[in-house]
């Protein structure tokens, strides 16, 4: 994972680096697998503490988010850790629950009418006919026109 991180209207800092580095850098490990970039930038704008992060990850996923806090900017980078957490975390929900939509379609015939032999081949056995045109009015009336 690279780590970058950019300093606005403030002095750079080696231990605020550090410290944002391992609490970003261990949130994301969490919830992503694929090679990522974090850019994070620290300003300062009015006495607030501003943080931001960019996560651009593999596939085209990117994110940001943001945070503010007026004591430090150590506790801007908590802040920033529990709402990246927080949208990653949802963000693999919507990725993992991801189901088919086609509700109350049947087996396929083919599946249904092959049984295992002994000697380990496949024996086609006979199907009703009206079984398999059954089976093809329901998936032909759940699937929306022009698509496959």
């Amino acid at each position: 994972m690279e780590f970058r991180a950019y300093f606005k209207h403030m002095d750079s800092s080696l231990p605020l680096y550090a410290y944002a580095d391992k609490k970003i850098t261990s949130c994301i490990e969490k919830y992503v697998r694929a090679p990522i970039e974090a850019h994070v930038t620290f300003s300062v704008n009015r006495g607030i503490n501003h943080i931001a992060c960019d996560v651009i990850a593999g596939g085209g996923f990117t994110l940001r988010v943001e945070a503010d806090d007026p004591t430090s900017m150590y506790s801007a980078v908590d802040r920033l850790e529990d709402r990246l957490n927080e949208r990653l975390r949802r963000q693999k929900e919507r990725i993992t629950s991801h189901k088919s939509r086609v509700v109350g379609v049947p087996v396929a015939p083919s599946e249904v009418a092959r049984s295992a032999t002994s000697d380990g081949g496949l024996d086609q056995q006979p199907v009703d006919a009206s079984y398999v045109l059954n089976y093809e009015k329901v998936w032909r009336e759940d699937k929306p026109l022009g698509r496959i």
